[in-house]
């Protein structure tokens, strides 16, 4: 009885690694550093604190050898961003922004190992399109968002948007020309683990180097902070170190096709 069930699990691990294509959920969380294009605003006027984040969303590996393999994934992700003021710079208390997106990175994969444990290395570029932000500042010395029971300031709260004919109002920021799609480079390494259920464990580490900026500060007159106080800058990348987490479904078409096959040749037989 245990010779046949170690015969069972070691079949079943070894058809889950002939698999072509691996499918399914994964979910991780972001750790986020953004990089302001002028170099003064956080030399002279911020301190720009990295921050945690979430993603998940769906994973697809289609392996072409035992050793190279394309992965792919279209994920949401949420990457924050959360501005302090200097000593030199007293005006500006908190800003904080709330970004998301939907990813796709396309990566080589090259694995290594045996059954039923393997690690790969893997890298390629990735396409971002940004979906929403919101934020939220606080600035000490605009007397006007001071609430006068408890005398603290009340935070001025705003979320983008990219089209002006769709939403307006008093907490809208318009941005009359976002950079939306976003580019970056990704690389990083892994393990994965086939399970005797046919289905693969896989842990990811990745570092993103972000490309493109969100924006050139064309910032529209909808949202108005006070003049001469407070701009807020959209001139900044992020740049993120990933631990994710994807539990994958294997699926060959040559299985698929012998099945056929064999099904034919047995009601050939019948006949």
């Amino acid at each position: 009885m245990k010779k046949s069930l170690s015969v069972l699990i070691l079949l079943v691990v070894f058809q889950s690694a002939k698999a072509q294509y691996w499918f399914g959920p994964k979910i991780g969380i972001n750790y986020v550093n953004p990089i302001y294009q002028e170099d003064s605003f956080e030399d002279e006027l911020y301190d720009v604190e990295n921050d945690f984040d979430f993603q998940f969303g769906f994973a697809l590996n289609y392996t072409a050898t035992d050793l190279y393999s394309v992965y792919t994934e279209i994920i949401y992700e949420r990457m924050d961003r959360r501005l302090t003021n200097k000593v030199s710079n007293p005006i500006l208390s908190v800003s904080n922004a709330s970004n998301s997106f939907i990813t796709i990175p396309v990566m080589l994969r090259v694995t290594l190992g045996s059954l039923p444990f393997h690690y790969y290395v893997n890298g390629g570029p990735k396409i971002s399109y940004w979906l929403a932000s919101k934020g939220e500042v606080v600035l000490s010395s605009f007397e006007e968002n001071i609430d006068p029971e408890t005398n603290e300031v009340i935070p001025l709260t705003y979320k983008v948007t990219f089209n002006s004919k769709k939403e307006n109002g008093e907490d809208i920021l318009l941005m009359d020309n976002p950079n939306r799609l976003q580019f970056g480079l990704t690389a990083g390494a892994g393990a994965f683990f086939d399970l005797t259920t046919g289905a693969r464990l896989m842990i990811d580490f990745r570092y993103t180097f972000g490309h493109s900026n969100l924006g050139f500060d064309t910032i529209g007159d909808s949202f108005d902070f006070p003049e001469d106080l407070y701009v807020e800058s959209f001139e900044y990348t992020m740049n993120t170190l990933s631990v994710s987490v994807g539990y994958l479904f294997g699926y060959s078409s040559e299985f698929k096709r012998r099945g056929r096959s064999t099904s034919k040749e047995s009601n050939g037989k019948k006949k």
